[in-house]
């Protein structure tokens, strides 16, 4: 999810909740600067207070509403959830390496790849972990972070106009581009998680792989004329609405929340493989208040906070022993055939070869 929601620096925060804190706190641009020494300790070894570097948008909404309320009275504590992107975010923690101001960083899979290679990430604690030995085995990060909401990226159509132009629906990601289609195209960049998983797995279906896209270079360059570049997941949805694209990929939970407005949007998952793009919980190595950030862990993987996480957040539970209505269940990664089909590409690998990527996608095709 390198979703760039709008965002509101410093939503979250309000004079309570920073006077709770105990200490002066300084909001800039998104970020809190306050001073670490507030180690304030409740029963059970537990701290009093906090720090989650978040995202804002729908998603953030759910967390600050459903997810953390509940939690701050259970363990009679406050949590400063401090919204920024993706980006800004992780640049914050490995800026604060020597001296960590977060307790738990909220990561997608490139985050999260980078920030082991940056060592700011800490093992979880699992005597506080408990839930984590129910989560699916590829959600549990070798203990460094776990996967919280399960989600991918997949293609979907205006199912209106496929139907009223008897257009073939895609099966798989080579089915998107067709001359019925090639002109009503909405395609993610290189600067977006949904924009590199399309870009990986269309090479993956013309015989490429991450060491060799020279495949969907040669792709794009025929098609560049046709296809609509574009930089923001929310700019798909407002080329769909608009039907200036008839087609388009996304997370599967933006997907999910457009179909729900009632747009005639057909949902596909392809057969050849779904990306996972998951929503991760990592705890800052030296954190502040690092037994309660472990709880916070524990708490956002429990049954309870993860059908909050399904049915609010249209994400799959990673927790596998939850139990989702079929209605809810229609739109998400859940169940064994879908989660079967998850794909999860060595993003550590990908890091590496991002830079020659995207300097090549400036040469060639922009």
């Amino acid at each position: 999810m390198s979703d760039k929601q709008k965002t509101s620096p410093g939503n979250g925060l309000s004079r309570r909740s920073l006077l709770a804190a105990g200490a002066a706190a300084t909001v800039v641009g998104g970020s809190v600067l306050k001073p670490r020494a507030s180690f304030a300790q409740g029963s059970g070894g537990l701290e009093r207070e906090l720090v989650f570097s978040a995202r804002g948008g729908t998603i953030g909404t759910v967390y600050r509403t459903k997810i953390i309320p509940p939690f701050e009275a259970k363990f009679n504590c406050k949590v400063t959830m401090v919204v920024n992107d993706s980006g800004p975010a992780f640049a914050k923690v490995v800026a604060e390496k020597a001296n960590p101001q977060t307790d738990v960083l909220w990561t997608v899979e490139p985050t999260h790849a980078r920030g082991l290679a940056e060592g700011v990430f800490d093992k979880l604690d699992l005597k506080r972990v408990t839930n984590y030995e129910r989560l699916h085995s590829f959600a549990q990060l070798d203990g460094y972070g776990a996967s919280w909401g399960i989600g991918a990226t997949v293609i979907g159509y205006n199912k209106k106009i496929f139907d009223e132009r008897k257009l073939t629906a895609p099966t798989k990601w080579g089915g998107i581009v067709t001359p019925e289609t090639k002109t009503h195209i909405s395609w993610l960049d290189l600067s977006t998680h949904q924009g590199i998983t399309t870009f990986l797995m269309t090479n993956r279906s013309l015989g490429g792989d991450v060491g060799n896209v020279d495949p969907v270079f040669k792709f794009l360059k025929e098609n560049v004329a046709n296809l609509q570049f574009i930089s923001s997941p929310a700019q798909v949805d407002d080329l769909l609405l608009q039907q200036q694209a008839w087609i388009g990929t996304n997370l599967d939970a933006r997907m999910a929340l457009l179909k729900a407005k009632g747009f005639p949007l057909q949902i596909v998952y392809p057969s050849d493989g779904l990306p996972i793009q998951s929503g991760i919980l990592n705890v800052i190595k030296g954190a502040p208040h690092p037994n309660l950030a472990n709880e916070f862990v524990n708490w956002v993987l429990s049954d309870e906070m993860q059908l909050i996480v399904a049915r609010d957040i249209q994400l799959g539970p990673s927790n596998k022993n939850v139990k989702i209505p079929p209605e809810v269940a229609e739109n998400l990664i859940y169940g064994e055939e879908r989660v079967s089909r998850l794909l999860n590409f060595d993003y550590a690998q990908v890091a590496r070869e991002l830079p020659k990527w995207l300097d090549r996608w400036n040469r060639e095709i922009t």
